[in-house]
């Protein structure tokens, strides 16, 4: 058998860690977050500036113009600045790849009848009609929206 030693214990430094740096996907989340923070403040030229530079910095973010939220909130700054016409193509390029969310259906339906098309309005609403088939505010919007195309 080995004898164990006795002594007094020794002091180990191990050297200081460098402070973390966050990982890129924090970095894309606070960009987008933002981003967002301006939209919903309606300071939509500024938010559509921090849009655009967030996809120039983070390309292949988890957050980039295929993540529903993101599609909605740029959307949503393009109808604010006037360029309704990009909105609804973003908007529905993004309902193509999140079918039946929420959100965009109803900034599509927002946008369609703020333009005066009701028609296309109400192909969005019975989408969202079949995902909630017993909401009765959506009911009533496709009576309103059939009464108006």
């Amino acid at each position: 058998m080995r004898k164990l030693e006795s002594g007094p214990p020794v002091a180990v430094e191990t050297p200081a860690s460098p402070p973390q740096q966050p990982v890129a996907e924090e970095k894309d989340v606070k960009a987008f977050a933002e981003a967002d923070a301006l939209s919903k403040s309606a300071k939509h030229k500024e938010a559509f500036a921090a849009f655009d530079t967030f996809l120039k910095e983070h390309p292949t973010s988890k957050l980039a113009p295929d993540d529903a939220r993101y599609a909605y909130v740029y959307g949503i700054a393009l109808n604010s600045m006037g360029k309704q016409r990009e909105a609804l193509s973003a908007l529905k390029a993004a309902d193509t790849r999140n079918p039946n969310n929420l959100q965009l259906l109803s900034a599509l339906i927002s946008i369609l009848r703020e333009s005066g098309n009701n028609k296309a309005a109400l192909v969005y609403a019975r989408t969202i009609s079949e995902v909630l088939p017993d909401n009765e505010e959506i009911k009533q919007l496709i009576v309103e929206l059939e009464r108006e195309k």
